[in-house]
């Protein structure tokens, strides 16, 4: 599926287009098709990112959460990595279904019905506060619980009249034909634009709208280091950064030669510095087929390194750059 969007994408000529993240936590009978809301009880999470980083050198930036469910496991989760999260999605709820738990699901009634990005609460993702990422808020086109409607609309641009910018973000999510919805909500900005006369608006990737009303500053190369160091059947994995990257460590990716793949903390060696040590208390570099190192900035530039320990032959592929 990841490698069909990418042909597709590089049969376009608008370049408009991003392969990001979005992620259904695994309920506790593992069927598909139930909504589960703990992340870190299986290793299918880090399964997903660590094929992504050894096998297309890919990472995201982005996030949305499956069923619109957050947590304080998947709070922080994100806080390590991701630094932009199109999960919100508040809204009035005297019009929502009263289906099951107001909480059981995506619970975003206490965040901001602003069409602007926030900083969460440590302790509460829905409140501002003082974390690293950006959440920013995304309704559902004809969703069984909620469906943007006109005003909502209308909202966007009013803000952006009287803050400066906005960040009017919907999602579809379904088995169904996206193109009548799609249309249905461009004619609703058009709508909304001929109230709006001084505000211009254009359609945007996610990372582009971040980076235009977050203010997250410039975008700078992280320029990720990655070199081993071997000793025999011990080695030493050594990551620099020239610049800041977003959170505390990079994402550690390894493949072992015998097809598993794994996700790793760093040590800390220094700022920007981290290391990783193959020994025979955790697994030794004759174990491993390849290494991957991913990073991001806050301005959600991303750097993904493949090593491969043999011939120590690496390659750097960094995505969001434009």
């Amino acid at each position: 599926i990841f490698d069909h969007y990418c042909e597709y994408f590089d049969r376009k000529s608008d370049n408009t287009d991003l392969i990001q993240w979005h992620y259904h936590a695994l309920s506790l009978t593992n069927d598909a098709h139930r909504a589960g809301s703990v992340y870190l009880n299986s290793d299918h999470i880090y399964q997903i990112l660590s094929r992504g980083i050894i096998d297309r050198s890919w990472f995201p930036s982005v996030f949305r959460a499956g069923h619109n469910t957050q947590r304080p496991d998947s709070h922080f989760f994100l806080e390590q990595w991701i630094p932009f999260d199109f999960s919100n999605t508040s809204f009035e709820t005297s019009e929502a279904v009263n289906a099951a738990s107001t909480s059981r699901f995506g619970d975003w009634r206490r965040a901001s019905k602003l069409w602007r990005p926030y900083n969460p609460s440590h302790d509460d993702y829905q409140v501002e506060g003082n974390c690293r990422r950006y959440i920013t808020r995304c309704l559902s086109v004809d969703d069984w619980e909620y469906s943007i409607r006109l005003e909502d609309v209308g909202e966007a641009f009013k803000q952006a009249d009287e803050c400066g910018a906005s960040i009017l973000s919907f999602t579809h999510h379904d088995f169904r034909d996206m193109a009548p919805d799609v249309a249905k909500m461009r004619d609703m900005i058009h709508r909304c634009s001929e109230e709006y006369p001084d505000v211009s608006f254009k359609y945007s990737t996610a990372v582009d709208a971040m980076r235009a009303v977050a203010n997250v500053g410039d975008v700078e190369a992280i320029g990720l280091s990655v070199n081993l160091e071997k000793n025999g059947s011990s080695a030493r994995l050594v990551v620099e950064a020239a610049n800041d990257i977003f959170g505390p460590q990079p994402y550690l990716a390894l493949k072992t030669k015998s097809g598993e793949y794994l996700w790793q903390n760093f040590d800390f060696d220094a700022s920007n510095k981290w290391s990783y040590a193959f020994d025979m208390d955790n697994i030794l570099i004759e174990q491993i087929a390849e290494i991957g190192v991913a990073s991001n900035t806050i301005t959600g530039l991303t750097e993904v390194v493949n090593l491969v320990p043999e011939t120590l032959e690496q390659k750097t592929n960094v995505l969001n750059n434009g």
